[in-house]
């Protein structure tokens, strides 16, 4: 048997130490229905970009890992430990729509999924700051003819 499927075998098996053991993922990482999150293709094509773009265990379409194809590129659920732990976090936003944590909310401006860090959220982190010029803005206009009415008499 080669090498590389030794270490195959015991990775799918879990006998590897840090291997990819389905099973033994936290319920937090899986569905209500204890299945693996799936992904819409515009979200695989998005997770593909990713991999090819920040994961160090990523050569040249293989898995330094599993010295085979990446399984992660070719599959449309989230099946890699290592990417779900630490490529996808880097993208907060695809996280929540393929993760689906409990606080997850939806952008009232432009409807992008995002996690919120309270549960008064309401924008994503783009629209929260745009939100918060505009209301600031506002609220110094308002001040400014309130001053001026008052001076006036």
């Amino acid at each position: 048997m080669q090498y590389s499927n030794v270490v195959k075998k015991m990775w799918y098996n879990g006998s590897m130490k840090g291997g990819m053991v389905i099973n033994k993922l936290s319920n937090i990482e899986r569905d209500k229905n204890c299945s693996l999150p799936r992904m819409t293709p515009g979200q695989k094509n998005k997770v593909s970009a990713m991999i090819k773009r920040l994961c160090c265990n990523y050569a040249n379409g293989e898995c330094i890992i599993l010295n085979c194809d990446c399984a992660q590129i070719n599959s449309c659920s989230v099946i890699c430990k290592w990417f779900r732990q630490a490529i996808l976090p880097q993208d907060e936003t695809l996280l929540a729509e393929i993760i689906k944590p409990l606080n997850r909310k939806r952008c009232t401006i432009c409807g992008k999924a995002f996690i919120a860090k309270s549960n008064r959220a309401k924008y994503c982190l783009e629209c929260s700051k745009s939100e918060r010029r505009k209301k600031k803005a506002r609220n110094e206009r308002k001040y400014r003819e309130l001053k001026r009415g008052h001076l006036e008499d």
